[in-house]
């Protein structure tokens, strides 16, 4: 069976960094995100966050709300390695998926609002354009509405 660290926390806390540091210690790293940005292009649309959400949801609504943790999986399944990293659960049936596929060491990485807040108004990169203090609080309820951050409240 396979090893999964899984890197949870909401967004902005510094997830990709966690991730980042775990993936130069030679252990290789997946990103949910990734999987949703895959599905858009598959759908023929532009990789922009408002497409990638909106997909996300469609997605996890067509498929099961574990859609992208499954495609996740399966990739981590094939590799030879014994230990990988996957960075991005959303909610509690992702991480549910995970701890009955895998040996699951489950990271949870926090940061107080006003930091994740910074980091997120200063992110300047294709699949996370810079947004306002306004647009971070919008982002912040809907996230809350599609249940993201329930990974994060997981207990084992």
């Amino acid at each position: 069976m396979k090893a999964i660290v899984l890197v949870v926390g909401l967004s902005g806390a510094g997830k990709s960094v966690v991730a980042d540091l775990i993936a130069r210690h030679g252990i290789p790293k997946l990103r949910l995100g990734d999987e949703a940005r895959a599905e858009t292009a598959k759908r023929g649309l532009a990789v922009v966050t408002e497409n990638v959400e909106a997909t996300a949801v469609a997605a996890r609504r067509d498929y099961g709300q574990d859609i992208f943790a499954r495609r996740a999986m399966e990739k981590a399944e094939k590799l030879p390695d014994p230990v990988v990293c996957v960075e991005g659960a959303r909610d509690l049936s992702e991480v549910r998926l995970f701890q009955r596929r895998s040996r699951l060491l489950l990271v949870v990485v926090e940061a107080p609002l006003a930091v994740r807040r910074a980091r997120i108004t200063a992110r300047r990169s294709a699949h996370d354009p810079p947004v306002t203090p306004q647009e971070f609080e919008v982002k912040e309820a809907s996230n809350e509405r599609l249940g993201i951050g329930e990974g994060v409240k997981h207990e084992s």
